[in-house]
């Protein structure tokens, strides 16, 4: 029996909407979000300093931009379906919160992780444990009256 462990994936892809690539592809009619290795894929050649995001309130050294990044160009594609460990202050969540304009509230175990962006258009909650991560809901900013 083969057990597929891309829970942190599947998450990130429950999250997205198609209107969050049009930027990305405007002159593509994108109608779907991408399948998970284009998913990776589409992360890792977006991949940039995520200098104005924020982490429980504190911006990253340029030295933890810089790791992050390379994580992030390192990551082998080949690996989605073998697990992946998130970590407390994610460079995939970073990137995530800087390329789509959004918040993520990340609870694990009960303690929840912030990623903050200051130009956020919605806001992405995820839940995990020490062996799963999941998509729980977006809430949208409500546009002022």
């Amino acid at each position: 029996m083969i057990i597929i462990m891309a829970c942190f994936w599947k998450g990130i892809q429950k999250s997205l909407v198609t209107n969050d690539f049009k930027i990305f592809y405007e002159y593509q009619d994108i109608k779907y979000v991408p399948k998970l290795v284009t998913l990776v894929q589409f992360l890792q050649e977006h991949n940039c300093k995520t200098d104005d995001i924020s982490c429980n309130g504190e911006l990253c050294s340029e030295k933890m931009l810089d790791e992050n990044m390379e994580a992030i160009k390192e990551y082998n594609i080949k690996h989605i379906h073998q697990g992946y460990y998130c970590s407390t202050a994610d460079p995939f969540l970073f990137l995530l919160s800087k390329l789509f304009n959004v918040n993520i509230y990340h609870n694990y175990n009960g303690h929840t992780i912030e990623y903050l962006n200051p130009n956020y258009v919605r806001s992405i909650y995820f839940r995990s444990n020490r062996s799963h991560f999941s998509y729980k809901k977006t809430v949208h900013t409500q546009n002022p009256s």
